[in-house]
């Protein structure tokens, strides 16, 4: 009721997000990324729950602080993902940025792209 009273009804009932919509406005080609602060867990769950609705398959990776041979790995599975039009989730991108200027150029860069394909993204909020 005091979150309720002191910033408005409206901010805090029924807000919440439709992954579903995002999924059907946003090409194949955009990254869709997900912030948590507390509960990482919670991208995840979001993100196979709907993989699931959709019939749709998703590989989770957990990126954070990779080395050079995962992050290869990391490309070589949403390369293939693209072709096949598959969902790949990388969680903890905040833990390794280096990643994301390699995967958009590859995702930008590819001449055959199935446009089931998405690349989820969740991160921390990095405090500067």
């Amino acid at each position: 009721k005091f979150a309720s009273d002191l910033i408005g009804k409206k901010v805090i009932s029924d807000n919440s997000i439709d992954l579903g919509t995002i999924v059907k406005t946003m090409s194949a080609r955009t990254p869709i990324l997900l912030l948590y602060r507390d509960e990482p867990e919670n991208a995840r769950f979001l993100i196979t729950d709907l993989a699931y609705k959709r019939q749709q398959e998703v590989i989770s990776l957990y990126v954070g602080k990779s080395g050079a041979m995962e992050l290869k790995q990391c490309q070589m599975i949403v390369e293939k993902a693209l072709q096949a039009g598959h969902w790949v989730h990388l969680h903890a991108v905040h833990d390794c940025p280096d990643i994301l200027l390699n995967l958009l150029v590859s995702i930008n860069g590819a001449k055959v792209m199935n446009s089931n394909f998405r690349l989820w993204l969740s991160c921390e909020p990095v405090d500067t």
